[in-house]
């Protein structure tokens, strides 16, 4: 009985924290970095609230989650953003030239600074979609997937992110 008791206030103690934790507002810090170690000014960085498994299928129909949150990074690569509230949020490093890279906060519930991410080059890729009868077709909505281990790319907590396009005309 008495072991229920501790369990049942230490749940107790445990909800009261994480309602405290959702009301406010948590910081999130990083780093961003090219080949080489350098710093990145002037990537963007956007805080983007998680929105289930059918987040991959609405971006394939060009719903795009809007962010909670935008930064920049500075001349050191570095950026801060601010999160509205404790929960689930990943955290998406896009810059012109470079494989757009994300992280899962799940959940964040206290501030965090973030291991560095280490942008990749880009080194861009042609897709052309045809018919059967091997005619291009324009407007097919494209969506690629990086399949290389998430070691490759930016640090064991950054991942490729999952990128999404239409085909033009012929």
């Amino acid at each position: 009985a008495m072991r229920r008791i501790e369990l049942v206030m230490s749940l107790v103690v445990f909800a009261f924290a994480l309602s405290a934790a959702s009301a406010e507002e948590l910081r999130i810090g990083g780093r961003v970095l090219v080949p080489g170690g350098s710093p990145l000014p002037q990537a963007e960085v956007r805080l983007i609230p998680l929105r289930g498994p059918l987040a991959e299928v609405r971006a394939l129909l060009g719903e795009e989650t809007e962010p909670a949150g935008r930064a920049m990074t500075n001349a050191e690569g570095r950026f801060q953003l601010t999160a509205p509230h404790a929960g689930l949020w990943k955290v998406r490093v896009e810059a012109p030239g470079f494989v757009t890279l994300e992280t899962s906060l799940k959940p964040l519930i206290e501030p965090v600074e973030l291991e560095d991410a280490q942008l990749a080059a880009d080194s861009g890729i042609k897709v052309k979609v045809t018919d059967a009868k091997r005619r291009p077709l324009s407007g097919a909505r494209v969506l690629a997937r990086t399949d290389r281990g998430r070691f490759d790319y930016g640090g064991p907590a950054w991942t490729a992110a999952l990128r999404v396009g239409s085909t033009g005309e012929g």
